[in-house]
């Protein structure tokens, strides 16, 4: 049966689509003071010893950062801001954490506002 619906299966994107997106996300820009803004988000979700047992990993600061390049390249712009970090970091960040108690989803989201909320959000430069 999985043969048959293999043969079905036709490309989303042709290998020169893939590649215009490679290079513009190559050529998206992240500002020392947005790369200071994940850090301080990577390093705020290790501080909090209340709600987390184990807070984001060294790789998963560099998936957030490789998002945040590919979201916005996808998206034409060539710069990444603030508001993008926390739009990505949600999707990177929160189920790469080990929480004290939270058993489900809402909660976890719950627990990871509160830390971004906490963490300074730079000013433009």
């Amino acid at each position: 049966m999985s043969l048959v619906l293999l043969s079905r299966v036709e490309p989303v994107v042709t290998q020169e689509e893939t590649e215009r997106a490679k290079a513009a996300i190559s050529e998206v820009t992240v500002s020392p003071a947005v790369e200071k803004y994940i850090m301080d988000i990577i390093w705020a979700t290790r501080k909090d010893e209340e709600e987390i047992l184990i807070g984001a990993s060294p790789r998963s600061t560099r998936e957030l950062y490789h998002a945040c390049k590919a979201y916005v390249g996808l998206s034409g712009r060539n710069f990444v801001l603030p508001e993008d970090v926390q739009r990505m970091a949600h999707c990177i960040l929160l189920h790469r954490m080990t929480y004290i108690d939270a058993d489900n989803e809402k909660k976890q989201r719950a627990i990871f506002e509160n830390i971004l909320s906490r963490v300074q959000v730079p000013l433009e430069e």
